[in-house]
């Protein structure tokens, strides 16, 4: 019989839709989805039979293979809602590492706690308690709470995807820009004393990895530029050395993926850390040292050696990873009887000397990439208002003495 194909009392899922038997005797089936837009839209199904609906809807089903289909924008969930939005709207406008982060949000924190939830159930005060509640808790690694940075940039997620909702007439109103985040409190910054960079170069002077480190020193430039630069991006006749890409170890998202992750040479962090920063005559004669001895390792491997471009590589050619050059790094520093720190302080140990010796905000603010001299100004206030007073000292010193007094 053909009403026992597929029985209409069985709770249909998600995109199944609805059949019914209409008073002409024939059958209809209706089907609610989102289109490429994210606009929401039925499709209805009009035939003699059951079967014949049936077989019009997976029909269209695998036309639109990949497409999340709902039962109605009333009754849309929010775990249905992420995975639309996270698919047809921020795949294409993130890069790979921001979507291993997004993907990690939603599955670890967004779905257990709101995914069985109508996403026009959703309330301020209910993600307010969530924040709340991750703030006092919610760090999955370890004991403790999340921290304020995380949770603006869950925060920012959210919003983004909230208002994708309202602007697809989904959800009135936003339930995001009601909420209050927890204050981000400013972390000190480390750095290398004059005393201990100096020790530092020379302790690498001759080491075949040092190479990066007096890059950092003298550049500001981040472990991931570096590890990510190539030779065709350092312009020996300008004396330049243009910064254009990041080098990360991601999660794999090939078809056939052998390893859970992969090495991704992507673009640079954002649109300000595209540029160029100028070789100091020091930097360039270490940078054409240890050309020469790449130059000389081709030579002897030969048909062994792996071009591919990187200027930090291995002495075959391979490229770097960050996260093996923090260890150099790391190791590297125990050796010398250095304080432990990461990497990363060397970016921040540039950028104090350049500021110690008066070189402009917004000239540092361009040569390490930031987005704004704002960013520059907060993160380095303590050195600045130090150069103030020291300058202030000097016109004092120089124009309010009146001698000995009499």
């Amino acid at each position: 019989m053909e009403d026992n194909v597929r029985s209409t009392k069985k709770k249909r899922s998600n995109g199944e839709g609805s059949i019914y038997k209409t008073n002409k005797g024939g059958y209809t089936g209706a089907i609610s989805y989102h289109d490429e837009t994210g606009k929401r839209k039925r499709k209805t199904f009009a035939r003699k039979t059951k079967r014949e609906v049936l077989n019009a809807m997976d029909e269209f089903r695998n036309k639109h293979h990949g497409k999340q289909y709902i039962s109605s924008k009333e009754n849309i969930t929010v775990k249905e809602w992420f995975h639309i939005w996270f698919n047809e709207y921020a795949i294409n406008s993130i890069k790979q590492s921001t979507r291993v982060t997004y993907e990690s949000y939603i599955k670890n924190h967004i779905n257990p706690r709101f995914g069985s939830m109508k996403l026009s159930a959703v309330r301020s005060d209910m993600i307010q308690s969530f924040y709340n509640e991750k703030l006092a808790g919610g760090n999955l690694r370890r004991e403790g709470g999340m921290k304020p940075k995380t949770i603006k940039n869950i925060h920012n997620m959210l919003h983004k995807a909230f208002e994708q909702a309202v602007n697809n007439d989904i959800i009135i109103k936003n339930p995001v820009k009601n909420t209050s985040l927890p204050k981000i409190e400013k972390k000190s910054i480390e750095i290398l004393t004059v005393e201990q960079q100096k020790k530092l170069l020379k302790a690498v002077v001759d080491e075949r990895l040092g190479i990066g480190i007096f890059l950092a020193l003298g550049t500001g430039m981040r472990i991931g530029e570096i590890t990510g630069l190539q030779w065709k991006d350092i312009d020996f006749e300008k004396e330049i050395i243009n910064v254009k890409y990041t080098f990360n170890r991601l999660k794999d998202y090939g078809p056939n993926p052998r390893n859970k992750t992969e090495l991704v040479l992507g673009s640079a962090k954002t649109k300000g850390s595209v540029r160029s920063i100028p070789i100091s005559p020091e930097l360039m004669t270490r940078i054409e040292i240890y050309q020469n001895m790449v130059e000389s390792e081709k030579e002897f491997f030969g048909a062994e050696y792996s071009d591919r471009g990187f200027f930090i590589c291995n002495e075959t050619g391979n490229p770097i990873e960050p996260r093996y050059y923090q260890k150099y790094f790391k190791e590297l520093l125990k050796k010398l009887e250095l304080p432990e720190m990461g990497f990363h302080s060397l970016r921040h140990t540039f950028a104090t000397r350049a500021i110690e010796m008066n070189i402009p905000i917004k000239v540092v603010s361009d040569i390490l990439g930031h987005s704004s001299i704002t960013i520059t100004m907060d993160l380095y206030a303590h050195v600045l208002e130090n150069t103030k007073r020291n300058e202030i000292e000097k016109i004092s010193a120089m124009f309010l003495s009146i001698g000995d007094e009499v």
